[in-house]
């Protein structure tokens, strides 16, 4: 008769369970000791990772509260400066406050002529782009605040000059934006100062590269219809 072998289990599920831990303790540790330049170079990785998010995370929030104060005084500094000018005019020329600022606008629009005028083969919507990089200029706190020393500032922008012909058709466009500058809106953020030309092409960039081009602005002025 055969004997039905019996065996006896002397490990209970606890103590199962306390051996896979232990194992699995060990196996880690192993991993640990073999590998310990790998994790060192991560655990870097991760920290300089956090770092950097959390210094975009202050810069943001940072950079939009600065935006808001800089609007405000922004608005503010400019009323002043308007209404400082239009008392020049109006004092000069003995003219009411509606005349004087037509007659400031005007003014105005034919210095920006003369930027534009080594710029007149390019396309129209080129040419109302770059009117914009003067009045960003004469907007930021890193400029003059008067528009016929930013245009006339040394090397400012390519080809000006005093002597610079006012076209009719070139006039036509400076005095559509000077007015539209005058009336308070802003198609753009003022750190655009910068105006890059090719005979094919116009857009303007800011001091981090950001790019608005004449498909951009086509598209505001579509916006507005």
């Amino acid at each position: 008769m055969d004997e039905k072998l019996t065996i006896w289990e002397t490990e209970g599920p606890k103590e199962r369970v306390r051996r896979n831990v232990k194992c699995r303790k060990l196996d880690l540790k192993k991993f640990v000791r073999q590998n310990t330049e790998i994790i060192i170079r991560s655990m870097a990785l991760l920290c300089a990772v956090l770092v950097f998010a959390s210094g975009m995370a202050v810069r943001l929030l940072t950079e939009k509260r600065l935006r808001e104060e800089f609007a405000e005084t922004l608005a503010a500094e400019r009323f002043r400066v308007e209404q400082d000018t239009i008392a020049r005019v109006k004092e000069q020329y003995g003219i009411n406050a509606q005349n004087a600022e037509k007659t400031l606008i005007e003014e105005q629009a034919k210095i920006v002529t003369k930027v534009l005028y080594p710029m007149r083969n390019n396309r129209e919507v080129g040419l109302h782009l770059a009117c914009w990089a003067v009045f960003n200029r004469v907007d930021h706190l890193r400029y003059s605040d008067d528009l016929l020393s930013v245009c006339s500032a040394d090397q400012a922008f390519m080809g000006w000059s005093e002597n610079n012909p006012v076209l009719e058709d070139l006039y036509n466009i400076a005095l559509e934006e000077v007015t539209r500058w005058h009336s308070g809106v802003r198609p753009m953020d003022t750190g655009y100062v910068y105006l890059y030309w090719t005979p094919n092409e116009i857009y303007l960039f800011d001091d981090y590269g950001h790019k608005l081009f004449e498909s951009d602005w086509s598209k505001y002025i579509d916006s507005l219809s």
